[in-house]
């Protein structure tokens, strides 16, 4: 093996060897199908986002927008004193008859053992 030496390729036959890939490769044009709808789209795309931009609110729809807001914020409070005063009513109550019926038993059993006591 070491008789074998290696022998470079001439020229010619390297260009024709690395110009193969090249005439293998199909050409792609760019008008191909699938690119003509992604070109069609991209003005459709275009047209869409300018359509979809928002107009600047006139200062009437401004003032507008302003006092239906401030209505739904009175209604807001409105319905949370509402709120409030019903929950403040019931927790109270039911704090109230809890207070008052464990006094009303302290007081029963103490009149209990006071009559036990007195006979």
């Amino acid at each position: 093996m070491e008789d074998v030496r290696v022998e470079p390729a001439p020229a010619s036959l390297n260009r024709r060897l690395r110009a193969i890939p090249r005439e293998q490769r199909p050409v792609r044009p760019l008008f191909q199908p699938r690119w003509i709808g992604a070109l069609a789209a991209i003005p459709l795309v275009v047209i869409t986002f300018a359509l979809l931009q928002p107009d600047e609110p006139s200062a009437s729809e401004i003032a507008k927008a302003r006092q239906e807001l401030a209505i739904a914020f009175a209604y807001l409070d409105k319905a949370g004193a509402v709120t409030g005063r019903e929950i403040e009513q019931t927790v109270g109550h039911t704090m109230a008859d809890a207070v008052t019926g464990s006094v009303n038993r302290t007081i029963k059993l103490q009149n209990e053992v006071l009559k036990e006591i007195k006979a």
